[in-house]
């Protein structure tokens, strides 16, 4: 007798590709979910492997660019405007966030 198995199915990739494609277009992980049929806790662990953030700094990410970047892209790039100079807040108003998230940003990606 064969032992079982432990741990979660693997995920279908063409599912993983429709939930990042969806969630680039600016669908809710619950409109995903309900679309696919995949539970909340799938499409956040889809996204998160995706190297797309989750709420306001993954909406962030979509609405910074055309293209897909990551967390660390952001966060570098935050970085490299503060060490020109330009303050925390200047830079928060313009994309629309509070210094706050920028912070958290900053110190999940090991920036300072």
């Amino acid at each position: 007798m064969t032992p079982k198995k432990r741990g979660r199915h693997p995920t279908d990739p063409q599912a993983a590709a429709r939930v990042v494609k969806l969630y680039e277009a600016g669908k809710t992980v619950q409109q995903i979910s309900e679309t696919l049929g995949l539970s909340d806790s799938t499409i956040r662990r889809i996204i998160k492997q995706s190297g797309l953030g989750l709420g306001v700094l993954g909406r962030l990410l979509l609405q910074t660019s055309g293209t897909t970047r990551t967390l660390e892209d952001l966060a570098a790039e935050v970085a490299q405007r503060l060490a020109a100079g330009t303050p925390m807040t200047t830079i928060a108003a313009e994309m629309q966030v509070n210094a706050y998230t920028l912070r958290r940003l900053l110190e999940a990606t090991g920036h300072k």
